[in-house]
């Protein structure tokens, strides 16, 4: 069996976890990368962008397909958010595959990403997101609830003594975006020493900001 996986090409991302552990059950799987060529810090802002351009993203997108129509495998994986719609079909009808949106964010993507997520013609609707629950079921989309938190091949548990870790570490760390309504939590915990980690929106306004470290940490680290 072999899987392809439309997504992030990068150690650590969730499709570079889901690759690792789908070898380790013995199955193929590819990642094909449609923004490899942008820096990373910057692909999500563009890739937003590009849905203003509605020619220029038909034209960008098509060049994917046609990467696609030699590929050999069983089963599509698509962490991508925003892939038009009319493009899903596409895949579909060139690859003759069922294509998976796997969706690894949160309820704001839906509203970031147009709604793309549920406007597709996937067969299979992946989340971790509880709050999508009620939305796959008022349109009776077949859908499964898979929450990831870590990979513990790579994320594991640093050999270190209690006390120490009090002492050079932080009281609450969080690595990961930091949408709004984690700000929110947070703010109720600024009494604590806080250390935050990944992601952050140019336009959140919150006093938990001074915490952030401005480094987004993979792996071991």
């Amino acid at each position: 069996m072999k899987i392809l996986i439309l997504g992030v090409n990068r150690f650590d991302s969730l499709e570079w976890n889901l690759k690792e552990t789908f070898k380790k059950l013995s199955i193929s799987c590819e990642i094909i990368d449609p923004f490899l060529f942008l820096p990373f810090k910057y692909r999500f802002i563009i890739q937003r962008n590009l849905r203003n351009f509605t020619k220029i993203e038909k034209y960008y997108w098509h060049k994917i397909l046609n990467r696609l129509k030699d590929i050999k495998a069983d089963i599509i994986i698509s962490t991508v958010q925003d892939i038009p719609p009319e493009i899903v079909k596409e895949i579909k009808n060139i690859t003759h595959l069922p294509v998976i949106n796997w969706n690894p964010d949160s309820f704001n993507a839906l509203i970031w990403n147009r709604e793309r997520i549920i406007t597709g013609d996937y067969d299979l609707w992946i989340y971790e997101d509880k709050y999508f629950e009620r939305i796959f079921n008022l349109f009776s989309l077949p859908s499964l609830y898979i929450p990831e938190g870590f990979n513990p091949s790579i994320h594991k548990p640093l050999d270190i003594e209690k006390k120490e870790a009090e002492r050079n570490g932080a009281d609450i760390m969080i690595a990961g975006v930091l949408y709004p309504f984690r700000a929110k939590i947070l703010e109720n915990l600024t009494g604590y020493n806080l250390e935050i980690y990944g992601p952050l929106p140019f336009w959140l306004k919150s006093p938990v900001l001074k915490y952030h470290k401005g480094k987004y940490i993979t792996g071991e680290e």
